[in-house]
């Protein structure tokens, strides 16, 4: 099985030159590839691929993120449907929780939010978690599923440097992030 892979994302707003649509092509069979490399193979300038693909990642135009199979990291799914008079804390939660895997803004007073878990008791615990990040939510939906075999889940980087898992965890009774490269 294969644990990990890496991904290359690409907005659509990215420039359209043949040299550019080339690297970016290259680069999305093997994210990993050596630049070094795929100068050789693209018969281009090393140096200009290096600050080509450089000034794409500074400017947000491509980046790159792991991904791993849900089996390692757990099937389970949680549909969550928030409707409240103010999300921000709730934003703010999903935005750094590694086990949020997308989050859709509706309107100003509704979110629609799926996390993923291991267990569906664990799915439970994390939207627990976020309904107490808001003092009066008019209406929280669940609806439980699971992930087809095969899917690979983006590994969200929330951006710390803690072993401890989210700034938010000593405050709320919640689960600690995956630590999926962790070595025992």
């Amino acid at each position: 099985m294969n644990y990990a892979t890496m991904v290359l994302i690409v907005p659509n707003n990215v420039d359209k030159d043949a040299k550019t649509v080339a690297i970016i092509k290259e680069l999305s069979k093997n994210p990993r590839e050596s630049l070094r490399s795929l100068s050789k193979r693209l018969n281009l300038n090393y140096l200009s691929v290096w600050r080509k693909v450089h000034s794409m990642i500074k400017s947000g135009k491509i980046s790159f993120c792991l991904q791993v199979p849900a089996e390692v990291l757990g099937r389970e799914v949680a549909l969550v449907r928030v409707k409240a008079k103010n999300l921000s804390a709730i934003d703010k939660f999903a935005d750094k929780c590694s086990r949020v895997m997308l989050t859709i803004r509706i309107n100003s007073n509704e979110l629609l939010l799926v996390i993923r878990a291991r267990t569906k008791q664990e799915a439970l615990y994390i939207a627990e978690a976020l309904r107490s990040l808001i003092s009066e939510a008019s209406e929280i939906l669940l609806e439980y599923g699971t992930l087809p075999q095969g899917t690979y889940i983006i590994v969200k980087d929330n951006g710390l440097n803690n072993n401890e898992g989210l700034d938010c965890e000593p405050q709320r009774d919640c689960i600690r992030c995956i630590k999926v490269l962790m070595v025992k």
